[in-house]
């Protein structure tokens, strides 16, 4: 990993523009040019992880959740059955560090984040209460009332300008930590959005404006200025700073382009770029400087797209599947196609921005493989086969050639780079080996528990 040093003695992961900035510069010495590290540093986005290489964990169980922290030496992965979430250590052999007993779940883990800290883990399920597991404990077993205190948080509890408390039910769907860690926002099955203020420990705000299921959230830029949010009305729609804390927020603009309902989205941290995923079957890239004012989308045409009825995405494939269904109204900058969205709210990603310059978007599939694409052409440049059973959620690290699964097979993955043999082709991609530290299953299995779902 390459450093650079900032401002007060602080460092950083060198990034690619940065690198490019100061040689322009003749900032770096070595003449002028970059040294070897720099040089690795500058081609580790021509090696993408596309190779199975060990087998972290193995659950009876399906895995819902796969991520890695803000630095990355934290993995979070969670599992429905065993209603575990497990912490692991990355850069210590992918030890154990919290295997944390979910309380009060309905059905499983439907998120989880951290903290900008990376002190305080919160996961949610299918109901109004989110809780809070400190990660600094000694204990590795974390057991609510046990081992640990599991602190909930109650989304349902509203504190409306002195008004009474106000008790409501409904599920939530994604979770996000804000920056400066006093908010956490949350998407929910009652088509809204809630902020939920830390210091106060209560909901201060609940925004209104999908006709259906909020099935995700993404803060535009670290500010936490812009929030936006997806539904199963098939709509994206952005708040600000400045109507997000008036009690009568309203969505201040709406990006369309979708023809069935969203499952997740991931900002591209500059305040422009948005990352959607859809049961319509594709990805696709936003420019939040096209949307639509709210005022604006209220005097479009109703769209002339196609209707499928009753199809659920739940139990049934997609109607519509190898035809492109497009929507009159799309203000999408690029779409991405060939995985499949279907049972359950299957994630995407840009690619980090140290190692790949966030050049390929990501997603897992209901086909249990993995497509990376590039973000410009649109194009699948790999498609990664291990598993054989859903692709729900998986995480690029952010600044190692490293990319992690996790399935409804039970099992999380770690995928790198193809080694090539000394002397050997770099086309030839049939010679390439993968180095394995653990076992790795030819066959990661099925889904143990498809039958008694």
């Amino acid at each position: 990993m390459l450093w650079l040093q900032g401002k007060g003695g602080s460092k950083g992961v060198a990034q690619l523009h940065s690198l490019l900035r100061m040689r322009e510069a003749n900032m770096l010495g070595h003449n002028g040019g970059f040294n070897a590290p720099e040089r690795c540093h500058l081609g580790a986005h021509m090696f993408r992880p596309n190779f199975p290489v060990e087998l972290i964990d193995r659950m009876q169980s399906r895995a819902y959740i796969g991520q890695f922290s803000a630095e990355g030496d934290v993995f979070i992965a969670a599992f429905q059955h065993d209603r575990r979430i497990r912490v692991y250590e990355t850069e210590n052999s992918w030890r154990l560090r919290k295997n944390v007993h979910c309380r009060n779940l309905r059905w499983t883990v439907t998120d989880t984040c951290l903290s900008p800290d990376q002190q305080f883990l919160l996961y949610a399920s299918i109901n109004p209460t989110v809780h809070m597991v400190n990660m600094r404990t000694g204990a590795v077993e974390s057991e609510a009332n046990v081992t640990d205190i599991h602190e909930a948080l109650h989304f349902d509890v509203m504190d409306n300008e002195g008004a009474s408390d106000y008790h409501h039910s409904f599920g939530i769907w994604s979770l996000r930590w804000g920056a400066d860690g006093r908010e956490v926002v949350a998407g929910t099955g009652d088509h809204s959005l809630y902020v939920y203020n830390m210091e106060r420990q209560k909901t201060v705000l609940r925004i209104t404006g999908h006709q259906d299921d909020v099935n995700a959230v993404a803060f535009m830029d670290e500010s936490s200025h812009i929030i936006a949010s997806g539904s199963d009305d098939t709509l994206i729609k952005a708040s600000s700073h400045h109507h997000l804390f008036s009690h009568r927020a309203k969505p201040a603009g709406v990006l369309v382009g979708h023809s069935e309902g969203l499952t997740h989205l991931d900002s591209k941290g500059d305040g422009r770029y948005l990352l959607s995923n859809s049961k319509d079957q594709t990805a696709r890239l936003w420019d939040v400087r096209k949307m639509y004012s709210s005022h604006e989308y209220s005097r479009l045409p109703r769209p002339t797209i196609p209707s499928f009825g009753n199809w659920d995405y739940r139990w049934a494939d997609f109607p519509a599947r190898g035809y492109i269904v497009p929507h009159p109204q799309d203000v999408s900058v690029q779409a991405f196609r060939g995985h499949s969205v279907l049972q359950t709210l299957i994630r995407a990603y840009f690619s980090p921005a140290h190692t790949t310059g966030q050049r390929y978007v990501y997603t897992g599939s209901a086909d249990g493989s993995v497509r990376i694409y590039d973000i410009v052409t649109g194009r699948t440049v790999d498609q990664l086969r291990y598993h054989h059973e859903i692709v729900r959620d998986l995480s690029w690290h952010p600044s190692e050639p490293m990319l992690v699964t996790t399935s409804f097979d039970g099992s999380v993955v770690q995928w790198e780079p193809c080694r090539l043999h000394p002397g050997s082709d770099d086309d030839d991609v049939a010679e390439t080996k993968p180095v394995r530290r653990r076992a790795l299953p030819d066959d990661p299995g099925d889904d143990r528990l498809e039958d008694f779902y």
